[in-house]
């Protein structure tokens, strides 16, 4: 189990490196709420386990007032998920979330 990590100063971008979706799944499960998160989800099939672990991936995250953003590109699907969590069409939307999302904090 691997991601590609890009690591800056406000987040760290998640892109998943896996050959399969229960490796991805798994690797979600061990995710801790320490730094603010953009997951890129635009490779990877999204099934009802893989929606629950994102689910509950966010609200670990929200309780610890930490950033969780979701990447999807079917618009069918973030219709559908962003009851569930955070989902944008693009990374650089998810960027601009965790930045909107920072300066109310600091408000």
């Amino acid at each position: 189990m691997s991601w590609i990590l890009q690591k800056e100063e406000k987040y760290t971008l998640f892109t998943p490196h896996f050959s399969d979706v229960l490796a991805f799944e798994e690797s979600l499960s061990t995710f801790k709420a320490d730094v603010n998160k953009v997951i890129d989800c635009c490779s990877i099939l999204l099934t009802p386990t893989t929606i629950d672990l994102l689910a509950k991936a966010y609200e670990l995250h929200f309780s610890a007032q930490v950033s969780f953003i979701v990447v999807i590109s079917d618009k069918e699907d973030m219709d559908r998920l962003e009851e569930h969590f955070i989902v944008v069409p693009t990374i650089s939307e998810a960027i601009d979330y965790i930045y909107m999302e920072e300066l109310e904090k600091n408000l």
